[in-house]
């Protein structure tokens, strides 16, 4: 277990200082456990300084809010690949999980930094929020191109496909309460 936390920190630590080439080494070597263990820990750290932050909340508020992020993290893993193999391109999920294990790291690190809106300017908050939100959008970015060996523009629309889905999906459903809402009023 030493090894895998050892490696995973060595890994989060290449993310930040040389991200391309650390992406290199972790798709085609498919490192999931290292992953694993840096997505555990920066979620927790971040669910930890939501929760610190509420009052009168409850443990299992915490538990939620963690199985949550896996939730939705398996959920995007998952729109993401499909959206790839529709475009036509093999690649691993293992591998994007993977990658996107590592890739979240400047999110989670955003969420964190919103613990010291108390004690730091709001708006200097705010832009270390934005720079982390852009960086790991690169990232992904980075990751999709890596684990589907595929330009930049396939990799921007691997990311922007599953979205463009749901916001379709969303307007019908809009489209048919506001017809329900009519319908019930006429």
């Amino acid at each position: 277990m030493r090894y895998y936390i050892e490696e995973a920190l060595a890994l989060a630590y290449g993310i930040v200082v040389s991200p391309k080439e650390t992406l290199a080494v972790i798709v085609p070597e498919q490192r999931l456990r290292e992953g694993i263990v840096i997505w555990s820990l920066s979620v927790m750290l971040s669910v930890v300084s939501v929760w610190v932050q509420w009052q009168d909340t409850a443990v299992w508020t915490a538990i939620a809010m963690y199985g949550g992020a896996a939730f939705c993290f398996a959920a995007r893993i998952l729109l993401y690949h499909g959206a790839a193999r529709l475009l036509g391109r093999n690649g691993s999920m293992k591998s994007l999980a993977a990658a996107f294990c590592f890739t979240e790291i400047p999110l989670n690190l955003a969420t964190l930094a919103g613990s010291f809106v108390f004690v730091a300017p709001e708006l200097l908050v705010q832009a270390v929020s934005l720079a982390a939100g852009v960086w790991a959008l690169v990232l992904d970015v980075w990751a999709v191109k890596e684990t589907y060996t595929m330009g930049t523009g396939r990799s921007i629309a691997v990311l922007l496909l599953p979205l463009a889905a749901v916001a379709v999906l969303a307007a019908f459903v809009l489209l048919y309460v506001v017809f329900a809402v009519v319908s019930i009023f006429s």
